[in-house]
C-alpha cells in the first residue's frame, strides 16, 4: 500500500497547481491537443463557498499548472462547481456541472459545450428542481440519463438520519428520486445494469441493480467498506474511489481548514474484490475526493487545497497488482 513514508522515500509524486478546491475531475480524450483532465474547483472558507472555476490540464505536457476555461454565456462570479461529468453527443462533447450558487442560494445542474479552451453555456430544461436540493456527484449515461447523489446534512447523517437520495433525470422527463432513504450518498456510477453508490457516513460501497422497467431492485449488494467513500472513477476493469479515513478529521478539516488524511480504494470488476491502495497523511494531500488512473499515473483531487496530486505508479505496479486498464 502507498503510504506517506513510501512516497517520501520514492519521491515519485508531484503537484499540479489549480484553483482552490479541485473537488472533482474528468478525463477528456476528445480534445485536438491531446488527453487532458478537467478540474472542478471551489474555494471554501468554513462552510461558505467563495469562488469557483473550471480548469484543464494536458497530461502529456508535464506542466505544473492547470489553465482556466473561458466561459461563454455564464458568469464565473456565479459559478461554485462541485461534481462534473462529460458526455459525448455525436461529434460534440458536453460538460455537466453541479453548481451551488451563493447569490440566490440555489443548486443547479449546468450544461456546457466543450469548445477547446472555452465552455459554452447550453440550455438545459432541469437546471433547478426540488429534487435537486443539494446535489454532490453526477454521472451521465450513454443515452443522456443523468444520475446524481443528493446528500443532506452531514451531522444528521452521522446521527443516523436517512433523509438523502439518489436522483435521476431521463431525457424528456422531470427529475425524480430513484433511491430514497439513504444515509449521505456521494459517488455515483452506472455500468451496465448496475448503479454503484458510495454511502460516505456508513462507509459502504453499494451496488444496485437496475431493472428492465427502470426501477431499482429491492436487493442491494454491499461490496465492502470504504471509510468516507467519495467519488467513483473507472479505468479499465477497476473503480478508483477516494475516501476520508477519519470522519472526525474530515469534519474538523471542513470547519477549521486543518489537514485531514486521505485514502484510495480500488474495486476490481473482474475479481469483484475491493482493496485499499493508498493512505496518506493530510500534509501529502488533505481530504481526497476523487482518484483517477491514467497512463500509469494516479491523480488525486481534494476538497480545499489548491493542487491535485500526481503519483507515478510505475515503480509500484507489481506491488499494487491493479486491474487491467484496457
Amino acid at each position: 500500500m502507498i503510504t506517506t513514508a513510501l512516497l517520501k522515500k520514492l519521491k515519485n509524486y508531484t503537484r499540479i497547481t489549480t484553483a482552490f478546491g479541485p473537488e472533482d475531475m474528468a478525463l477528456d480524450t476528445m480534445d485536438a491537443d491531446g488527453p487532458r483532465l478537467i478540474f472542478s474547483c471551489t474555494k471554501h472558507k468554513g462552510q461558505k463557498k467563495l469562488a469557483g472555476d473550471l480548469q484543464f490540464y494536458y497530461v502529456k505536457r508535464d506542466e505544473q499548472k492547470a489553465t482556466p476555461f473561458e466561459l461563454e454565456g455564464y458568469s464565473k462570479a456565479d459559478l461554485r462547481p462541485h461534481g462534473i461529468a462529460l458526455h459525448q453527443e455525436g461529434d460534440e462533447q458536453f460538460l455537466y456541472v453541479i453548481s451551488h450558487e451563493q447569490k440566490n442560494k440555489v443548486h443547479k445542474i449546468l450544461k456546457f459545450r466543450v469548445a477547446h479552451r472555452k465552455l459554452v453555456k447550453m440550455p438545459f430544461a432541469h437546471e433547478t428542481h426540488p429534487v435537486i436540493s443539494n446535489p454532490n456527484d453526477l454521472f451521465v449515461a450513454a443515452n443522456g440519463t443523468i444520475y446524481f447523489s443528493n446528500p443532506l446534512g452531514f451531522v444528521g447523517a452521522t446521527l443516523g438520519k436517512r433523509n438523502s437520495h439518489v436522483g435521476r433525470i431521463k431525457p424528456g422527463h422531470e427529475p425524480e428520486v430513484l433511491i430514497d432513504k439513504m444515509n449521505y450518498p456521494n459517488g455515483v456510477y452506472l455500468l451496465g445494469e448496475y448503479l454503484y453508490v458510495t454511502e460516505s457516513i456508513k462507509n459502504r460501497f453499494l451496488r444496485f441493480t437496475m431493472q428492465a422497467d427502470g426501477t431499482v431492485a429491492s436487493k442491494v449488494k454491499d461490496l465492502g467498506k470504504i471509510k468516507g467513500g467519495d467519488n467513483i472513477m473507472r479505468t479499465g476493469s477497476g473503480f478508483y474511489i477516494a475516501g476520508h479515513p477519519s470522519k472526525m478529521g474530515f469534519l474538523v478539516h471542513g470547519l477549521m481548514n486543518w489537514n485531514a488524511p486521505s485514502s484510495v480504494h480500488v474495486f476490481d470488476l473482474e475479481k469483484q474484490k475491493l482493496k485499499q491502495i493508498l493512505r496518506v497523511k493530510g500534509k501529502i494531500i488533505s481530504a481526497s475526493s476523487t482518484a483517477l488512473l491514467h497512463d500509469d499515473y494516479l491523480y488525486i483531487a481534494q476538497v480545499k487545497r489548491n493542487f491535485v496530486l500526481r503519483i507515478d505508479l510505475r515503480p509500484l505496479k507489481d506491488q499494487l497488482d491493479l486491474p487491467p486498464t484496457d
